[in-house]
């Protein structure tokens, strides 16, 4: 098939040809450098940052912060027009990662707490409420029962939060085992474990080809699990709508899982994947609002990013990327 734009003449590059292979070429090498580098402004302002930084310091907003502020002790050097590229230095990197191994050890010491301390004297409540209901429910006034009822009801909604905050520490803190995870099989295993909440949401679910990825398996779980159950519960009626599609990238895979659903302000797009966010009351919609912030832990620990496009009325498209070089 014939080609229909135009070359420059005798098959050379143009020199704008030259730049965009250039550019392309340098990004390319500074993404593929093995230590946490940033480009910098002509005002010392990060630039851009590479996977390597991402992957040490976090995937927060760095673009316009000081990197001083941001990650000290980095290194300057010269770099393509009039930029500068910065590298971590090897004590920087030391002293970082004995902070975030310190980090790591409260955060377990954290999660064994909850896990025992505070659910211990939570079992006690919700066991004594259910005893008193049962024996002494026909003494009570209407009243009465009533605070009962309240009480077993925020012994048990206590419980399901240390539950989700555990699960959440875990997500961000358990060692990836990293192997090929096709995930057409994960998307199977969601949708079965789903399937009573899908009958009843009379759910149509459209699933294209997915790939297999490089990922830990868990975390992969966990959030097709999350982003579906999410499709599922904020449904406009009684009836969704649900497509998952995948999308090759340049480096990576993109995945996008959306809905009909009642959406959201776009204003919020950001606050949805804070730990405990609600932007419905719980009468409404049932959960405690961790669910998203699993799905983000689990996507950036893979050095991928997750964001939403929506608006309310017209569903919610949840799109998060994987890396994966091309073979």
């Amino acid at each position: 098939m014939a080609d229909s734009q135009s070359h420059p003449a005798h098959g050379a590059p143009g020199a704008s040809d030259d730049a965009a292979l250039a550019s392309l070429t340098w990004r390319a090498l500074f993404d593929a450098l093995p230590d946490p580098a940033a480009v910098l402004d002509s005002r010392g302002m990060i630039a851009a940052v590479n996977a390597a930084f991402t992957a040490a310091y976090g995937p927060g907003r760095w673009t316009g912060r000081a990197l001083d502020d941001a990650a000290p002790g980095f290194t300057r050097r010269p770099g393509p027009d009039g930029l500068q590229i910065a590298f971590a230095a090897p004590r920087a990197l030391e002293q970082h990662a004995a902070a975030l191994e310190r980090s790591n050890r409260e955060l377990e010491r954290f999660a064994t707490v909850a896990s025992h301390d505070l659910q211990e004297p939570l079992r006690k409540i919700s066991a004594f409420a259910s005893l008193l209901a049962r024996r002494y429910e026909d003494r009570l006034d209407a009243e009465g029962r009533q605070s009962l009822a309240y009480l077993v009801d925020a012994a048990v909604r206590m419980r399901g939060l240390i539950d989700d905050l555990l699960a959440y520490s875990r997500t961000s803190n358990r060692d990836l085992e990293i192997e090929p995870v096709d995930l057409n099989t994960v998307l199977a295993a969601a949708l079965d474990e789903l399937s009573l909440m899908a009958a009843e949401a009379c759910a149509e679910i459209e699933c294209g080809p997915l790939p297999s990825v490089r990922a830990d398996l868990i975390l992969m779980q966990l959030l097709f699990q999350n982003l579906l159950s999410n499709a599922l519960k904020y449904r406009k009626g009684a009836h969704v709508r649900i497509v998952v599609r995948a999308e090759r990238e340049r480096a990576a895979w993109r995945i996008t899982v959306a809905d009909d659903g009642i959406g959201f302000d776009p204003r919020f797009s950001e606050k949805v994947f804070a730990p405990f966010q609600r932007l419905h009351n719980r009468e409404a919609y049932a959960g405690t609002g961790i669910g998203l912030a699993i799905c983000q832990q689990a996507v950036e620990r893979h050095g991928g990013r997750i964001w939403v496009d929506t608006e309310p009325g017209f569903g919610a498209r949840f799109h998060f990327t994987l890396p994966d070089p091309a073979p």
